[in-house]
C-alpha cells in the first residue's frame, strides 16, 4: 500500500504521482518486459482534474494494457488518511484470462478478480458485494461465450461462485497481526475465493508493518505466509504453533534490521488450481442459497 511514498500523510503534495503517469508507465513498461499480469498494489496520487488526492490501485496486463483502477473506499481513520485523501466511492471487478500449462496442455482459464486496500478487508459486506459483483460478471462472460459459439450447449444450472481471486494491498501495523490474518481467512471462506494478500514490512512515522503477506485458498487454507520483523524464527518449515506457513520463500539483498530484529524482503511463489474453487462450489451453494430480502446492510 503507497509503495510510492510508504504509509503517510506528510508530504503527500510533494511526492505523490499525478493522474498516476508515472506509476503507470512503470508498471506497463514492466508487464510488457516480462509477459506478466501485475497487481499495482496502490500509490499516493493526485487527481488533477477531480483535484484530489487519492489511494490509488492500478493492475495492468501482460501486454502492457490497465486492467482496472480503484480508489480506496474505507480511508483508515484513526491514521487520519481521510484528512489528506478522497474516498473512492466505487469497487471495481475485472477479468482476465490465464494460461495454464499442467501435463505440457495450455488452458485457457478465464478469471474474474478484484482488488482491495487494507482496512477495506474489515467491512464483510464490502467484499461480499464485490463477489456477487464478480457473479454478474461472470454471468455475462458466460452469455457472450454462449452467443458466440452458436453450436454449444446453453448452461441452464445456476454459476455457483463469481469472484476467482481477491487481491488485498495494505500497509498493516503491529499488534494487529492476528487481525490481519483472520480477517483473511474470513473473507476467504465466505466469498469462495483465492485471497492473495501483500503486506508492507517495516517502520515509518513510528508503526511498525507487521509483514506476513498471505495466500489463502477458498477452504480458509494458508498456502503460504511471509514473515514479519518481530518474528522469533524464520523457519521453512510449518509452525503448527500458529499455523504459519513458510514455503518456497525467496529472500532478496534488502534484509534490513528493526531495532532488535529482521526485516527481510521476501520474493512468495504458489502455483493456485482452479478445481478447488469448482469443488468448494459444488459442495457448498453458498451464493445459490441466499436470501438478501430478509437481511439488509444499511
Amino acid at each position: 500500500e503507497m509503495w510510492n511514498i510508504g504509509f503517510t500523510i506528510n508530504k503527500v503534495d510533494q511526492y505523490c504521482d499525478k493522474d498516476g503517469a508515472e506509476t503507470k508507465q512503470f508498471l506497463k513498461e514492466l508487464a510488457s518486459q516480462y509477459k506478466v499480469m501485475i497487481i499495482g498494489g496502490s500509490v499516493a496520487n493526485y487527481d488533477t482534474q477531480q483535484k484530489i488526492y487519492q489511494n490509488l490501485n492500478m493492475n495492468i496486463g501482460s501486454e502492457g494494457q490497465c486492467l482496472s483502477s480503484y480508489s480506496k473506499v474505507h480511508l483508515f481513520s484513526p491514521s487520519k488518511e481521510h484528512t489528506i485523501f478522497t474516498r473512492g466511492n466505487q469497487y471495481k471487478v475485472a477479468s482476465t484470462t490465464f494460461f495454464s500449462d499442467d501435463n505440457n496442455q495450455k488452458d485457457k482459464l478465464d478469471c474474474i478478480f478484484s482488488s482491495v486496500i487494507c482496512y477495506d478487508i474489515r467491512f464483510p459486506e464490502f467484499i461480499r458485494s464485490i463477489a456477487l459483483a464478480g457473479l454478474d460478471l461472470k454471468k455475462e462472460l458466460q452469455k457472450q461465450k454462449e452467443s458466440e459459439n452458436a453450436s454449444s450447449v446453453s448452461s441452464t444450472g445456476k454459476i455457483q461462485g463469481g469472484l476467482d481471486i481477491l487481491f488485498v494491498s495494505a500497509a498493516w501495523p503491529y499488534p494487529r497481526l492476528q487481525h490481519w490474518r483472520h480477517l483473511l481467512i474470513a473473507r476467504a471462506i465466505e466469498n469462495q475465493c483465492f485471497v492473495v494478500a501483500v503486506n508492507n514490512c517495516g517502520e515509518m512515522d513510528g508503526l511498525t508493518f507487521c509483514g506476513h503477506s498471505l495466500i489463502i485458498d477458498p477452504w480458509g487454507e494458508v498456502l503460504i505466509e511471509g514473515s514479519g520483523p518481530l518474528d522469533d524464527v524464520l523457519s521453512n518449515n510449518s509452525n503448527d504453533d500458529n499455523n504459519i506457513h513458510y514455503r518456497e520463500i525467496i529472500k532478496t539483498e534488502g534484509d534490513q534490521r528493526i531495532g532488535n530484529h529482521s526485516c527481510f524482503d521476501e520474493i512468495l511463489m504458489e502455483s493456485l488450481s482452479f478445481d478447488i474453487l469448482k469443488d468448494i462450489r459444488q459442495r457448498i451453494c453458498v451464493f445459490n442459497d441466499r436470501f438478501p430480502e430478509v437481511y439488509h446492510c444499511n
